[in-house]
């Protein structure tokens, strides 16, 4: 592969500073919005990155988290942390030593950078003083879901595991699953949620054999659900177990975007979706097949896959390359 990408992030005090995590390549900056990029990784003991959190009082302070949470290539020995914009960076309470462990989402809430949380196969788990010390706050996997918190209201916090929702109302410190009319079994779940209406959360679901299962909203943050639609296969594929993305727009509380194979949108809430792209063709709107994550950044939304980083301005009309001169070529 070109290099697969399974986070991007973007410094929330300067939009032309842009960061990507890859699951052996480790973490990349660009300060000219991804002309070109260099890495910030290569003296750690190990350089797979799956998620980015950027400290919005400093962008100086960047915590990671450590390993491949898609294909657990490497894993992960927890979350590390730099002061000086990702140059040297230190281990924090999070740490992993075995053989086993992934991580993925790591989130700092917005109005108070003592407090982050992060997804990991072990539990998700949440610190109040930047990173020295963390608990675990709700068991379960979570390295390959989300962590979100409720637009306006960051005391709201919401987590998918595999196959389960979860929602906090004391800022992360306690969770409980709802299980209204979602399914009763899944193999891999995602969620997000858009400021343009605060109340709604969606779920993208696969099966236990990693087929498209269905888009799911909440509209009263969380505590009821409706299924969307599952009538058209938006995966194209049974390999959600590795690749999977889902973005809700952050201006039209409508428009979802769902990764698998393609990029597909919906202008509906889910309940239909239209392919944007397609992995064989070559032309404007062309991502490289297997999505690993999809998100809005300011009004951009960005995209990375198997073949890099890619970002559209027009709400998945065009993408633009933005890998360039990278290094982060997977060996096997």
């Amino acid at each position: 592969a070109r290099g697969r990408v399974n986070i991007v992030h973007v410094d929330p005090n300067n939009p032309n500073t842009i960061y990507f995590g890859t699951p052996a390549g480790g973490i990349w900056k660009s300060t000219n919005n991804g002309t070109t990029w260099v890495p910030l990784a290569d003296e750690l003991p190990q350089i797979g990155v799956s998620g980015i959190a950027i400290d919005y009082s400093n962008s100086n302070t960047i915590y990671i988290s450590t390993g491949d949470k898609d294909a657990t290539d490497p894993y992960s020995i927890g979350v590390m942390k730099s002061t000086d914009g990702g140059t040297t960076w230190n281990t924090t309470g999070l740490s992993f030593s075995n053989t086993f462990t992934t991580a993925g989402d790591i989130v700092i809430h917005p109005t108070d950078n003592q407090i982050l949380w992060c997804a990991t196969s072990a539990g998700l788990y949440r610190t109040t003083n930047a990173g020295t010390n963390w608990t675990m706050v709700q068991s379960g996997d979570f390295s390959q879901g989300s962590i979100r918190l409720k637009p306006g209201t960051p005391s709201t916090v919401y987590a998918v595991s595999n196959n389960k929702f979860y929602r906090s109302s004391d800022s992360g410190a306690t969770f409980t699953n709802i299980v209204s009319l979602l399914p009763a079994s899944s193999g891999r779940m995602l969620l997000d949620v858009t400021p343009a209406n605060p109340e709604y959360v969606y779920v993208l679901s696969a099966t236990i054999g990693s087929a498209f299962q269905g888009i799911y909203r909440s509209t009263n943050g969380g505590t009821t659900w409706v299924k969307r639609s599952n009538a058209t296969d938006i995966f194209e594929s049974t390999q959600a177990w590795y690749d999977l993305a889902f973005a809700a727009s952050p201006t039209n509380a409508e428009q979802v975007f769902t990764g698998c194979l393609n990029v597909w949108r919906s202008n509906n809430g889910g309940t239909s979706s239209t392919k944007l792209n397609n992995w064989s063709t070559y032309n404007s709107s062309f991502t490289h097949a297997d999505i690993h994550y999809l998100g809005y950044h300011g009004t951009k939304l960005y995209c990375g896959s198997d073949g890099g980083i890619y970002v559209s301005d027009t709400n998945g009309a065009v993408f633009t390359e933005k890998t360039g001169a990278a290094q982060i070529g997977q060996f096997y």
